[in-house]
Parts: structure tokens; sequence; C-alpha cells
């Protein structure tokens, strides 16, 4: 087991490597030993788990994944940090691909009921996260160490201060939860905002819901939050299909955007573009 728990350790290997983490690819490396642990735990590895880790980057996280048996596909950009991976760990486990996860084509490298368990680059969550929830029916759980504020986002419900339609985003493909907060000095190097654990299960889909149009709906709505319903989707709808629409789900004419449910959301759209089909 390699000893990477440590800030100074980690220093004398990156001037060893001649490296050194970089802003750009916002490489912050979970350090600490008790906080992997408990991603472990909570994302339930067990023996032969097909895992799917986006940034690796010093594989502290992917040695622990590879100590509980699972077979690991990691998935690097940084060049590196990619040949390290497979030189320092070199297990039959484990799958280092270095590219760059949003433009790597996944359907060779996915295998239904495999896990996410990674800590990301944060600068790159919202496209992560839609193209994790294009195969959200391969996936049996996500677990992400993420931005604390991004976090609160997801799991917020309506008349919640962070609600939103990326919390709409989300909780359309997954049920979220937010586990536990994760401190900066948990980090190297430490980053400058709160960080937290969240677990994704993915739930199974409308499949008649077109779902582009669903989310677009959805931010259309959002774009104009303060005001209501009625006026925000009108450039779209009549306001009479609307008021028709809203009355038959029992909501109030004044209702806003971060006022409705996700069901509420899924009924309106549903009942407005059928009745624009039957034009």
């Amino acid at each position: 087991m390699r000893n990477l728990y440590r800030p100074s350790v980690l220093r004398s290997l990156f001037t060893k490597w001649k490296v050194s983490p970089k802003k750009s690819l916002s490489q912050n490396f979970l350090i600490d030993q008790n906080i992997i642990k408990k991603i472990i735990k909570v994302a339930n590895i067990r023996a032969d788990d097909e895992i799917l880790e986006i940034g690796p980057g010093i594989g502290t996280l992917t040695e622990a994944l590879l100590e509980k048996g699972a077979h690991v596909v990691a998935i690097e950009k940084d060049k590196t940090f990619a040949s390290k991976l497979k030189e320092t760990l070199n297990s039959a486990n484990l799958q280092v691909i270095e590219a760059d996860f949003l433009k790597l084509p996944l359907d060779d490298l996915l295998h239904k009921n495999m896990k996410v368990v990674s800590n990301p680059p944060y600068g790159i969550l919202s496209p992560l996260l839609a193209k994790l929830f294009e195969y959200s029916d391969v996936f049996s759980s996500i677990t992400l160490t993420i931005q604390h504020e991004l976090a609160q986002r997801m799991v917020a419900k309506k008349n919640e201060k962070n609600y939103s339609s990326f919390s709409v985003f989300v909780q359309f493909y997954t049920e979220c939860k937010l586990l536990f907060e994760v401190k900066a000095s948990s980090f190297y190097p430490k980053p400058k905002v709160k960080s937290a654990v969240i677990q994704l299960t993915p739930h199974k889909l409308n499949k008649k819901i077109d779902k582009k149009s669903f989310h677009l709906f959805v931010q259309k709505a959002f774009q104009q939050k303060r005001k209501k319903i009625v006026n925000s989707l009108a450039k779209s709808f009549t306001k009479e299909e609307i008021i028709k629409v809203l009355t038959l789900r029992k909501l109030p004419l004044s209702v806003r955007a971060q006022n409705l449910s996700l069901e509420d959301y899924l009924f309106i759209f549903q009942q407005l573009t059928s009745k624009k089909r039957e034009r």
C-alpha cells in the first residue's frame, strides 16, 4: 500500500515526477484516508464490482477500490498521472485510459450494474453528469465528491432557496442524496470551496418523454423565475392552455418556477405538448 495521505509525501513525489497539480484541470487530490474509507462504505463496494472512476489523479481512491477486489476503469486526462497510475498500482483489475472523459466514447467500456465512484474535476461536473445520464440505465449507483454548493442544488426541492432547473435535471434521472461534507484539508492542494459526497441512484425513465425538449421547457421556466408560470411560458403556449393545465393539476395561477416539483413539471409538459401535437 502506498502512503500518499500526507502533503509532504505528495510534494516529494511530485518533485520526483516533475509535475505539479494543474488548476486548469481542477486537480485537487483526495488524501484523507478516513473520507476514502467512508466513500468505499457508502458506495457499498464489493469484490468483483465493476467501477468507473473519472479523474483518478494520484489514485488514492483507485487503490482503495482495488483493495476491495473491485475492477476499475479509470479515465485520466493528465498524461503523467495516467502513466504513473499504471506503473505504481500495476493491478490486473485496473484499466487506465488516458483520455478526456467528455470526448471519450463509452459504449464499449460500460457494463450493466456498473458503479461510478469518483472525485471528478469540479469544473466539468455539469457536462459530466449529462454524459453519465445518457447511460443512466447502465449504472446501479453514482457516488461523487463534488462542490458543496452544487450538491445542495442537486438535492434541493421545490420552494427551497437552492432549487433550480439543475435540481430538476438531476432528479429527472436519479434519486439524489447528499451524504456528508468534506473539509478542504482532505485535499491536496486545498480547494477554495467546500465539498460534499453525493450519491445518485438512477430510476427508470418514461421513454415516451422527449428528454431534450423537457429539459429546455424547464430551463425556460427558470429563466424568468420571478414571473408566474402563466407568463414565463406564454411565448411557447397560449395563456388559456397554461391556465387550463394548472387548473387540472390544482395549482394556483400565481405559481412560479421554484414552486413546482419534478412531478408538476412532467405533468404540465406532457399536457401542453400533447395539446400542441393534436393541433
